[in-house]
């Protein structure tokens, strides 16, 4: 998601505080594993089984992985992976928990594979502002204290989803070439990711 316009737009927008200082934000990215690969039978995706790295937390991660981006990496992680028997998997198909970043902000971040249609997206609450983005609006909007309206910074009803990973490869070969790259996530990065997703399944976040 790193190289997805909106998702961008919002680490720019974040960074250089548009929004004032950022008090929390959430995101989420709500599917229907059944619709994904029509072509298989997702019981036995590496998606649907919690032995393959599958489930609801683990798979759907990117957006915990934005967050860590633009807040800061997690310094603690609580929640639930929860499985509601809702699309007939063995691993969880709903994970819901909160992140605390660096300097207190906290975020909310839903995944699930039994919702349909499908919902994905961002908000971000500043103290001076909003910024909010919806697949399904295809926007990216603020909405700044004093404004009776919102701004619209980015008009995706025609940017194809496929721009972002080729976006992503070049990046990848520019990493090989030139040992730099514009977004490429860091091996810490995966790490930061992986520590906030063992807490969240150890007993006491499970």
């Amino acid at each position: 998601m790193r190289y997805h316009p909106a998702y961008l737009a919002a680490y720019k927008c974040i960074k250089a505080k548009e929004i004032g200082r950022c008090l929390y934000a959430k995101a989420w990215f709500e599917g229907f594993l059944p619709d994904w690969h029509p072509w298989e039978d997702y019981k036995q995706s590496y998606a649907g089984r919690r032995e393959q790295g599958g489930g609801a937390l683990r798979t759907l991660d990117h957006e915990m992985d934005f967050l860590n981006w633009v807040l800061g990496p997690a310094q603690s992680a609580t929640g639930s992976a929860i499985n509601t028997n809702g699309i007939g998997i063995e691993a969880d198909d709903l994970a819901m928990y909160q992140l605390r970043h660096p300097g207190g902000v906290h975020s909310q971040i839903t995944t699930s594979f039994c919702r349909k249609p499908q919902s994905r997206g961002f908000e971000f609450v500043g103290d001076n502002g909003i910024l909010t983005y919806t697949f399904e609006g295809k926007s990216v909007e603020i909405s700044l204290h004093g404004n009776d309206t919102p701004t619209q910074l980015l008009d995706l009803k025609d940017y194809d989803i496929n721009q972002m990973y080729i976006e992503l490869g070049k990046d990848f070969l520019l990493s090989i070439s030139s040992q730099q790259s514009a977004h490429l996530a860091s091996l810490k990065a995966g790490v930061d990711s992986l520590k906030a997703i063992s807490e969240i399944e150890s007993p006491h976040g499970t």
